[in-house]
């Protein structure tokens, strides 16, 4: 994975020092930010809409640090109890989507005391906890000489996620642009409904590879306005994916879940000649037993078991039956042989429901994620803003010890982050 990482750092740096020069593309070493004014002016209607821009805001500074947040909320609303009903309500719908996101029904003892954490500091105490508890698994792992999975892993369209059996689809760049919209028009509309210049929109290339996108507001006029116009700014655009994630889960995805997949997994089997078995891995129960070019003739279950469930398959060499791993495989490799193609409308369809998956898959995670308070994200910049309001109405430089407190919590998820991907580094071991 490393020698990728360098190989792409390096063919990104050849076009970044050839853009260097052009007038809308500013260059950081292999990292250029193009700029373009076309799109404010649709921000700019967007964000007439102040009063629902600024709820949406509020509710995103909740959901940023739970209860922490929602107190920032309230102390700034001096008696007005309209607002502070408003608060309360926020945060009854943030602890519904704790629960929803922490309760585990199979392990409930585990799932409390994250729920607490949730409540209490919001999806970024949710992302550091997370963090810390792999970590912590990885550490006694390293002790004890075994292998751990390491806790980060890149999601590269059409590369497959090490350790994992995904390999997201080309179509997850669509995801991946709807994730990009969602989250920087969201900051550029709550800076103008906040009265705050946005000087340009534009995206951040790794050379010509696209790696996300920016919203560039007056950071004068950032710097001078008051904390909750600026965290509510920098809270809006997760709340925008995690609205994205739901809207696109509840009205297209579940939809899609409970009658379209359904018949595409029916088409697809009914397409089926029959399976042969390529390749038994070595962990596989049937390793030693089957031998390769075995025709699977009950192929049908093997989409119908799920994670650690004893599987008999009959073949032409006879039954052989064995348990699926936790990602409900049998450690096979199968060349499938079909009666004829599949028509059109079935790949549309195929097609729609993977767009549907990967844009809710990226705009919940990436939501959550953001929130984390470390340096390149929005949280360490909402809770900057949060703990130098508590601080100076405890006396301290408000200015001062907020930025302490974001480098503090970056310093820490920046040690976590290292412990989780050093599992790529096989010299970790003992």
């Amino acid at each position: 994975m490393l020698p990728w990482i360098i190989a792409i750092i390096i063919i990104a740096t050849v076009p970044a020092y050839l853009l260097r020069k052009k007038k809308n593309v500013e260059t950081h070493g292999p990292i250029c930010l193009w700029k373009t004014k076309r799109t404010l002016n649709l921000i700019e209607k967007l964000s007439k809409k102040k009063e629902l821009w600024r709820n949406l805001a509020d509710m995103g500074i909740v959901f940023s640090f739970g209860l922490i947040g929602a107190s920032f909320l309230i102390l700034n609303r001096k008696g007005n109890k309209k607002k502070v009903t408003k608060t309360i309500l926020y945060c009854i719908v943030f602890f519904i989507a704790a629960a929803a996101l922490t309760i585990n029904p199979a392990n409930q003892f585990n799932s409390i005391p994250i729920l607490i954490v949730t409540i209490l500091s919001g999806l970024g105490g949710f992302s550091l906890i997370l963090l810390g508890q792999q970590s912590a698994t990885i550490i006694r792992s390293a002790l004890a000489g075994q292998e751990a999975m390491p806790g980060i892993v890149p999601v590269i369209p059409g590369v497959k996620v090490p350790g994992s059996p995904l390999a997201p689809p080309i179509s997850a760049v669509i995801g991946l642009v709807v994730l990009l919209i969602v989250h920087e028009w969201g900051h550029g509309i709550v800076s103008r409904a906040e009265g705050i210049l946005v000087k340009s929109v534009g995206l951040v290339t790794l050379g010509l590879i696209p790696i996300g996108a920016f919203t560039e507001p007056d950071e004068e006029e950032l710097r001078k306005t008051t904390r909750e116009k600026r965290t509510r700014v920098y809270s809006i655009g997760s709340m925008m994916n995690l609205l994205t994630a739901f809207a696109f889960g509840l009205f297209l995805l579940l939809p899609m879940t409970l009658y379209v997949s359904p018949s595409l997994t029916e088409q697809t089997i009914n397409n089926i000649e029959h399976m042969e078995v390529l390749e038994i891995q070595e962990n596989s129960d049937f390793y030693g037993a089957m031998e390769p070019g075995a025709k699977i003739q009950n192929f049908r279950v093997l989409y119908e078991t799920g994670p650690n469930q004893e599987v008999t398959l009959q073949t032409d060499q006879g039954e052989f039956t064995g348990k699926t791993n936790e990602y409900g495989q049998l450690g096979l490799g199968v060349r499938t042989v079909e009666k004829g193609p599949l028509g059109p409308w079935f790949w549309i369809q195929y097609h729609a429901v993977d767009i549907v998956i990967w844009i809710f898959l990226l705009n919940l995670l990436i939501g959550i994620i953001n929130y984390l308070p470390f340096a390149i994200f929005d949280g360490a910049r909402i809770i900057e803003d949060i703990s130098g309001f508590y601080a100076e109405k405890a006396g301290f430089n408000g200015e001062n010890a907020g930025k302490k407190v974001s480098w503090a919590l970056t310093a820490l998820v920046a040690a976590l982050l290292i412990i989780n991907i050093l599992p790529y580094f096989q010299s970790f071991y003992l």
